[in-house]
């Protein structure tokens, strides 16, 4: 009998299902997971009661697509023009969104700066009553976020007079280099398929495309480009995957620096070893040529971003986030640092936001058993935020992908993401921007051993 998993690894799925479903039943936020698990649990009674239902439609759809996938660079762009054109055809049911949290309207003061040609603003005469949350009134008037996502926005500001555009064009080619990405480490149908993935679980109903404060689009297409660049550089040594590792770290540092130096480390490690041992290292002038580019273009990008913080902060030094923290915030990002003073608040909703908000979530993580919950609770933040209830089934397989010595460097990969995360006090699924190549080589990876006949039983159609 045709079967894509065990029962009692079914079981698990189910379990899983309804312990993530049983949390929301209070919550008036339950509508799109309650739906997502229900739709997962009839598509996993009807596959198991009925595999063969529309197995001849799907193997014409695997076949036209299969096809696609081995031409690398048309299915990219299709990646690309499917995930923009599908979320425009969608606006008539879900509409360019409205800013709704302080975040929002901090990206959004940093895109109308710069899409009116300004790196920031005059601090205004009568600041102390204009305070408000993630914005520096001092030294100058600016957001006090990294500049990479406002330049996005500012962009679509000014081409479409829309800077939402801007966080759309990023989504697309979000999914088209995150499919760019799995064509070095996967066959290309899979590749494919992680493209569409990212579509689905990303590009169309997530907050990356529909809000516009998360950067995720724009921190997920750096670490597509590392991780997409590594093993191509590796293997070619050409200077174009040279340049695009760089570009790649150059949006990880322009958006959130601490995940993306959680990312370049294990490449970094990878990148000295085949230097120094690597059968096809280049050397002596060739290495020049191929690393000269690449930094002069991280220098360059290092000089832009010390004259903005200049500007903006009054010193090349100053990065974002240090000054507005340090006037408003109590509560550090990391468990080892204590809290700080508290200072003079001038708006009661300004400390209730810094001293209940944050303050307490400090107090509970420096809790052992506070400690061990919210890690507990930042796995399955994570895991359900890039997999959903749908592709729960599929992370079952997990522990074989493990065994897979292909994928050891992605694994190490993850664990130091996983470690890292868990040193910060505050987390959302969207500081998880760097994360999403791995994580979508993991749905992927698992639904290719899925799918094999030699583990399951049963034909490719039948999944």
């Amino acid at each position: 009998m045709a079967c894509l998993c065990s029962r009692s690894e079914l079981a698990q799925a189910v379990l899983a299902l309804t312990v993530i479903l049983a949390p929301d039943l209070h919550s008036d936020k339950a509508g799109l997971m309650t739906i997502e698990v229900s739709l997962t649990l009839i598509a996993l009674a009807v596959g198991f009661g009925w595999p063969e239902l529309g197995s001849g439609v799907f193997g014409r759809l695997e076949k036209a697509l299969a096809k696609l996938a081995r031409r690398r660079v048309p299915s990219v762009i299709a990646v690309a023009a499917t995930a923009a054109l599908l979320r425009l055809a969608m606006l008539p049911l879900c509409p360019i969104p409205r800013p709704f949290v302080p975040d929002d309207f901090s990206f959004l003061l940093a895109a109308e700066t710069f899409a009116s040609g300004r790196l920031t603003n005059p601090t205004p005469a009568m600041w102390t009553h204009l305070e408000t949350i993630h914005i520096s009134m001092q030294p100058t008037y600016m957001s006090m976020y990294f500049p990479a996502h406002g330049l996005i926005m500012a962009a679509g500001k000014v081409l479409t007079g829309q800077p939402w555009f801007g966080v759309l064009l990023m989504s697309a080619l979000m999914c088209a280099t995150l499919c760019w990405m799995l064509q070095a480490w996967l066959p290309p149908s899979w590749a494919l398929l992680g493209g569409v993935l990212a579509i689905l679980r990303l590009g169309l109903f997530s907050c990356w495309v529909n809000s516009y404060h998360t950067a995720g689009a724009l921190a997920a297409t750096g670490g597509a480009l590392v991780l997409g660049a590594l093993p191509r550089l590796l293997k070619s040594t050409q200077l174009r995957y040279s340049l695009l590792l760089a570009m790649g770290a150059i949006l990880l540092a322009g958006t959130r620096p601490y995940e993306g130096l959680l990312l370049c480390l294990p490449v970094l490690v990878a990148l000295g070893h085949w230097l120094l041992a690597g059968r096809n290292r280049p050397r002596g002038a060739a290495l020049v040529r191929l690393a000269l580019p690449s930094l002069a273009l991280i220098l360059a990008a290092g000089a832009w971003m010390g004259y903005y913080n200049y500007r903006v902060f009054g010193s090349p030094t100053t990065l974002p986030y240090t000054l507005n923290r340090n006037s408003y915030a109590m509560a550090p990002y990391f468990i080892w640092q204590s809290p700080r003073p508290e200072p003079v608040y001038r708006h009661e909703i300004m400390r209730r936001f810094y001293y209940d908000n944050e303050l307490a979530a400090l107090d509970e993580m420096h809790k052992p058993w506070g400690f061990a919950q919210q890690t507990v609770l930042k796995t399955a933040r994570g895991i359900l935020f890039f997999s959903g209830a749908a592709l729960l089934l599929p992370l079952l397989m997990f522990r074989r992908v493990l065994l897979d010595r292909r994928v050891h460097f992605l694994v190490d990969c993850l664990a130091i993401m996983a470690a890292g995360m868990l040193l910060q006090i505050f987390f959302s699924p969207t500081t998880l921007r760097r994360s999403p190549p791995s994580s979508t080589r993991w749905d992927c990876r698992p639904c290719d051993i899925c799918a094999s006949p030699m583990l399951t039983g049963c034909a490719s159609e039948s999944v």
